[in-house]
């Protein structure tokens, strides 16, 4: 009786695919195991509703570096589940621009001390605390518990970025994150296409930068985290 033939290119490379097959189920084990132990979703992105920092595609001052003012009042509208037009981003954005102006003096760009101040300061209903190094999974568990979280970054160190280069100090908003794509979601008001723009975490954890002046980037991992009061 005849021996079949076995093939050991093809055998290498099914045992090849037999143990991809494999680390990618350990993987995803892993993943679901720890977000268990966590108590959150895999997946979980929040209704906070989008507005570019220029809402009437006027990027000159004071629009052109309102992202600190427009990511208040993502923040603000999602706390009150309400939408924003463009003609109510604008009186919203100058609102918060005056209480800054008012209280601090006129500025390009703020720490995360800053528009914390600025928060409070405007007499929200929701109130934002200052995180310094915070673990990726603190910023998953905020999104999960429902409470956006705003974010500076140097955009200079954030691949795929729309900016190329061009802009360094940023703020955004983080409003959801996925597992299995291992990517942030973001609420980007440097852009009028910001909604639901996606980052890899481990990219987008290190171009986390706090504004701290005399220093760009400062390398301070500083973040602001929301709550309602």
């Amino acid at each position: 009786m005849l021996k079949p033939k076995i093939n050991r290119t093809v055998l290498i490379k099914v045992l090849l695919c037999l143990s991809a097959l494999t680390l990618i189920v350990v993987y995803e084990a892993n993943y679901y195991k720890e977000n268990s132990k966590l108590g959150i979703p895999r997946i979980k992105n929040l209704n906070v509703p989008f507005t570019s920092q220029a809402p009437e595609a006027d990027w000159q001052e004071p629009w052109l570096n309102a992202c600190e003012e427009t990511t208040i009042i993502m923040a603000d509208n999602f706390y009150k589940d309400e939408n924003i037009t463009p003609e109510k981003a604008r009186e919203q954005i100058l609102k918060i621009l005056a209480i800054k102006e008012m209280s601090f003096g006129e500025s390009k760009d703020e720490s995360m001390e800053r528009i914390a101040e600025i928060v409070n300061l405007a007499e929200l209903p929701w109130q934002a605390t200052v995180s310094i190094n915070p673990l990726l999974n603190d910023i998953k568990k905020e999104i999960a518990a429902g409470r956006p979280v705003i974010v500076p970054i140097d955009a200079r160190l954030l691949q795929n970025s729309p900016y190329k280069g061009e802009l360094d100090y940023h703020v955004l908003i983080i409003s959801g994150y996925d597992d299995a794509r291992q990517e942030f979601i973001v609420q980007d008001p440097g852009t009028k296409g910001g909604k639901d723009d996606r980052y890899d975490y481990q990219n987008f954890y290190s171009a986390i930068n706090d504004f701290l002046p005399n220093a760009t980037p400062s390398g301070r991992k500083a973040v602001l985290f929301t709550a309602p009061k």
